[in-house]
């Protein structure tokens, strides 16, 4: 290989792992110059790597140890989160390596090409981009990083096969064609075998996490159903109440008057037994903990359900986190004796969540903010703040739902308004 396509080979992988490390981490590139002087420095000390030292299997290592430094230094990571970006990093850039190499099997003169390994890259750059661009690969990192170790294990084999590979290629007298072929039948093999026990780790883990929300909340549900059955003797003297109107109530404008707002009241009083009509118990058992933690702090929070048939793609435990941070956001943020109003809706098999709580108008920069990591308007430095919208977030977007937080009119005071369709 010439020198002048030696260099451009390790230009244009160094450019295709920073954007595929980049769109891992959710990370925007704005500043081009900085990224430019980064891109040139590894690129330098890769090739700088590959002349000086003459061990084929050292090369890889030290390579790694390279990127690693770059990367936490770049992206501003811990060497161990860096080490992490780096093995996703690498283990989707090989393959797109291996895949961009099939058809030198079908034209094997194709590969005896001077310029093969930069058009090769230079498509793989092309894929990169769009990568960053559109394809939410961060997803997976997510993943990866948060699950248990066995998912996390797997990875690491995955990593040590491709690089395995790799080191290989470099020190192996075979053809290029049988190497391949081996590698992507060990790379098929290891895929087949460990997809279904990376599929099954993460399904048992969404049932670990709906379970643990069953176990928490069913006592609430519980306690809900005892509350409504200890009121359940408070219904005749409401219906003796209503039987003795007219004889307090001598007039149609009067015994109007005392019906509506009787008949406000006893609806009002009876949004327990409401809640227990929602085909989705754990919300309602979540909805009662937060009408009484709202009565302890002397506030009120007024519930309206338009539609008791919830429908949704998000699995009851992660409505009840979303539905949890918006309605302790608005009891948080407001005073003694406010009223927060929770409307629950459905509709084309979406769920419709919309809470208001009193508050000082906020102006555009202000409610973009409030999804920004770390943002809070509340005074209290003792607690962790910021955390609970941004996650909020990130979760109805993944499961392509919207959210919006607008101020609105209630009876002339400003209001700030979240609602969430999804």
């Amino acid at each position: 290989m010439s020198t002048p396509v030696f260099i451009i080979t390790y230009f244009l992988e160094t450019i295709c792992n920073f954007l595929i490390a980049s769109r891992a981490l959710e990370y925007k590139i704005k500043n081009i110059f900085r990224l430019a002087c980064y891109i040139i420095f590894l690129t330098v000390s890769l090739i700088a790597v590959e002349t000086i030292i003459k061990n084929n299997t050292l090369i890889p290592i030290v390579q790694l140890s390279i990127y690693t430094a770059t990367f936490a230094l770049f992206f501003k990571q811990s060497l161990l989160n860096a080490f992490s970006v780096y093995i996703y990093t690498f283990i989707i850039s090989c393959i797109m390596q291996y895949i961009a190499v099939l058809p030198t099997i079908v034209f094997p003169a194709y590969h005896s090409f001077e310029y093969y390994p930069v058009t090769a890259l230079v498509s793989i750059t092309i894929i990169s981009v769009l990568i960053y661009f559109y394809i939410p690969i961060e997803r997976f990192f997510k993943v990866i990083v948060s699950s248990d170790y066995l998912i996390q294990l797997l990875t690491v084999n995955l990593f040590l096969l491709v690089l395995g590979g790799s080191i290989y290629y470099k020190i192996s007298n075979h053809s290029f064609t049988e190497i391949f072929a081996l590698f992507f039948l060990l790379l098929f093999c290891f895929i087949t075998v460990n997809v279904n026990a990376i599929y099954t780790r993460i399904t048992f883990s969404k049932q670990q996490e709906a379970l643990h929300a069953y176990e928490q909340y069913q006592p609430i549900v519980d306690n809900l159903i005892q509350d409504i059955r200890m009121r359940q003797h408070n219904f005749d003297n409401i219906i003796q109440s209503f039987a003795a109107l007219p004889l307090t109530c001598t007039d149609y404008e009067s015994i109007t008057e005392a019906l509506n707002t009787y008949s406000s009241e006893a609806f009002q009083n009876n949004i327990e037994v409401n809640l227990l009509k929602l085909n989705q118990r754990l919300v309602s058992g979540l909805l009662y903990m937060k009408m009484q933690e709202a009565q302890k702090q002397e506030k009120i929070l007024h519930i309206s359900i338009k539609n008791y048939a919830l429908q949704t793609t998000l699995p009851e435990y992660l409505l009840m986190e979303c539905m949890g941070i918006l309605i302790d956001n608005a009891i948080e943020a407001v005073p003694q004796d406010s009223v927060i109003y929770l409307q629950l809706d459905s509709q084309n098999s979406q769920v419709t969540v919309e809470t208001k709580n009193p508050g000082p108008y906020l102006s555009d920069d202000l409610l973009k903010k409030m999804f920004e990591v770390g943002y809070t308007t509340k005074n209290d430095t003792q607690k962790k703040h910021g955390l609970g919208l941004p996650f909020l977030q990130k979760t109805i977007r993944k499961y392509n739902g919207t959210i919006s937080c607008y101020n609105t009119t209630e009876e002339g005071e400003n209001h700030i308004t979240f609602k969430v369709t999804v």
